[in-house]
């Protein structure tokens, strides 16, 4: 049976409502997937810039959120998000396995499944996905 981590979110918090929110997303086991510091300088390789792509793209799709400057590590991602409005009437907080529509979850699961999909087009997956 797989261990499922401690949640770093409050348990009695609404992640569907307005405010920033600063958010981490890692990569598989912490490999150096994304690129390499070559002179204190991040070169993105090719699903770096999937990533990069696909994260610029994240409020044509989800319109009641607004991106703040983020930056793409080797093996994680740092990224200020802007959630502009609430977008669930009534919403509480969340329960696992129970996503609400628009919370800060549901957007981080979108982007890693739209990167998952183009890098999977682009035949850079190679087993399990990320």
């Amino acid at each position: 049976m797989k261990q499922r981590r401690n949640s770093l979110r409050h348990p009695n918090h609404s992640y569907t409502q307005p405010g920033a929110y600063f958010i981490t997303i890692c990569a598989h086991k912490g490999i150096s997937f994304f690129g390499r510091v070559v002179s204190d300088v991040m070169e993105l390789n090719v699903l770096g810039r999937i990533i990069h792509q696909r994260w610029l793209d994240l409020p044509n799709r989800h319109p009641h959120i607004k991106l703040d400057p983020f930056v793409i590590m080797p093996n994680h991602v740092h990224a200020l998000i802007w959630i502009q409005m609430e977008i669930a009437e009534g919403s509480t907080a969340r329960e696992y396995d129970k996503p609400i529509a628009g919370s800060i979850s549901t957007l981080v699961n979108a982007h890693k499944g739209a990167v998952t999909k183009m890098a999977g087009n682009a035949g850079l997956l190679i087993g399990p996905t990320l």
